[in-house]
């Protein structure tokens, strides 16, 4: 996998066109323009559950190394991340549920 490819498919998407969904994603959930908002961080890297990295409360999960991405967007002074699977879409991640990977980045995206 070439870290400096930029259509590197994370699903059966590339990565460009994932990072424009989280953006419309956020734009429609935020009211931010989408234009307003930037790619601070697209990287693989490995979660320690299938939480994904975004747990919630009252859930169990299965405790292993799952291959995801971590994409953080920007838009003013706050960051916004998506988390997911490395063979599936990403999803929002409130600041508040948010974790760190359990180790990476295995490769840069951005």
């Amino acid at each position: 996998m070439d870290k400096n490819n930029t259509n590197v498919p994370v699903t059966g998407k590339t990565l460009n066109q994932q990072v424009a969904e989280a953006i419309s994603d956020l734009a429609a959930r935020s009211g931010i323009v989408a234009g307003d908002i930037i790619v601070t961080q697209a990287r693989s890297v490995h979660w320690g559950s299938s939480a994904l990295g975004c747990p919630q409360a009252g859930m169990n999960y299965t405790q292993a190394i799952i291959p995801g991405v971590l994409l953080i967007l920007k838009a003013g002074k706050r960051n916004y991340r998506y988390h997911g699977r490395m063979s599936g879409g990403l999803n929002f991640c409130p600041e508040d549920r948010a974790e760190e990977p359990a180790y990476g980045p295995e490769y840069d995206f951005m």
